[in-house]
């Protein structure tokens, strides 16, 4: 299954620049190499598609996407033996190649940043962490896939740009009097740029920073307190909090962050689910079930059921209880064991 998802993406890829489509689009960002073309670059992927692979969304270079999309790709290899994780790097090789060569060559040189691109489902271009740790992510993967084929130039010129974008971060983003990073985005407007989000990425699946690092406890421990108000229903309600709960799960030790975590995890389970299938949408709105005036539970909003929101919530028990599932890989299951390898997601290099 996971092959057959990771081929889609291969077969969906962009490889020609296309322009905008009259009324659906605005106009296409500035591309740093040609700063008069009218079109959307080659190298990336739509919002989302149908299952046929026509184009299912308006918006039409989402940057982490991209950065994902490659993540995704390489991630899988290690869950893979011997020549059969060669053959699937192999595989991908072409897509990874043109999806690293834009992340790459998407630039912007008075910062070092990514240049201005969508970022998730957000019609302005912006130049947000979001993209930043996304975009840092697609290059440091496509750099180990790279290195694992004997690719020197293409390892080289990518890991080059990584590590440039990189003190890029670290410069626009670290605010050292709070000891930790800022997101600079408009979370009203961008519900899958929930705040926590892209700081959380960071440790995971990107890895930025050591887990051992005080910067990285000093973040999961903000954002924690975030995802901690947003499942009171006296709040009013939140989007995507189990990007933070996963990463948090997986690097902190303490014990009370971690019943911090199993608390969120709880509250989503039993109070943003829907009351009858149980699954998620993804947000979730607080509403007065029993009628007394005060908000009691939520209602899960937008795309029930929501497959991302609801894999998080499974990821966040994962990272709790078997950690080892997302940060190392497992053997292949044997046909009579019942059991299943777990996703991807450790160390990028």
């Amino acid at each position: 299954m996971v092959e057959a998802h990771g081929r889609f993406y291969v077969r969906t890829q962009r490889h020609e620049p296309v322009p905008a489509e009259l009324i659906i689009n605005g106009e296409p960002p500035p591309d740093p190499d040609d700063p008069g073309a009218t079109t959307f670059p080659a190298g990336a992927w739509e919002m989302n598609y149908y299952a046929d692979g026509l184009v299912g969304g308006n918006i039409r270079f989402e940057i982490d996407n991209t950065g994902l999309t490659v993540w995704g790709l390489v991630d899988h290899a290690r869950y893979l033996e011997g020549d059969a994780a060669a053959a699937w790097l192999a595989e991908v090789w072409p897509t990874v190649r043109e999806a690293a060569d834009l992340l790459a060559r998407w630039k912007d040189p008075a910062t070092g940043l990514q240049a201005p691109a969508n970022e998730d489902d957000n019609l302005a271009y912006t130049q947000t962490l979001h993209g930043a740790i996304t975009t840092w992510l697609g290059l440091a993967q496509a750099t180990v896939a790279a290195e694992a084929l004997g690719h020197a130039a293409e390892a080289g010129r990518w890991s080059t740009r990584r590590d440039e974008l990189r003190a890029a971060i670290d410069a626009h983003f670290y605010d050292a009097a709070a000891g930790r990073y800022v997101e600079e985005l408009d979370t009203a407007s961008n519900p899958g740029n929930a705040p926590g989000g892209a700081t959380s990425w960071m440790v995971w699946p990107a890895r930025f920073l050591p887990w051992d690092d005080a910067r990285v406890t000093a973040q999961l421990e903000a954002n924690l307190a975030y995802a901690a108000a947003a499942v009171d229903p006296a709040n009013g309600g939140g989007a995507y909090v189990t990007k933070i709960l996963v990463p948090a799960a997986l690097a902190l030790d303490d014990a009370g962050a971690r019943a911090q975590v199993r608390a969120a995890l709880d509250a989503m389970v039993d109070l943003a689910s829907t009351p009858d299938t149980m699954v998620f949408g993804e947000t979730f709105v607080s509403v007065d079930r029993d009628g007394d005036g005060a908000y009691d539970g939520f209602s899960a909003r937008v795309s029930n059921p929501h497959l991302w929101a609801g894999t998080l919530v499974y990821l966040t028990a994962m990272a709790l209880e078997q950690p080892e599932r997302i940060t190392a890989p497992l053997a292949p299951a044997k046909s009579d064991d019942g059991g299943c390898v777990g996703a991807g997601g450790g160390d990028v290099g």
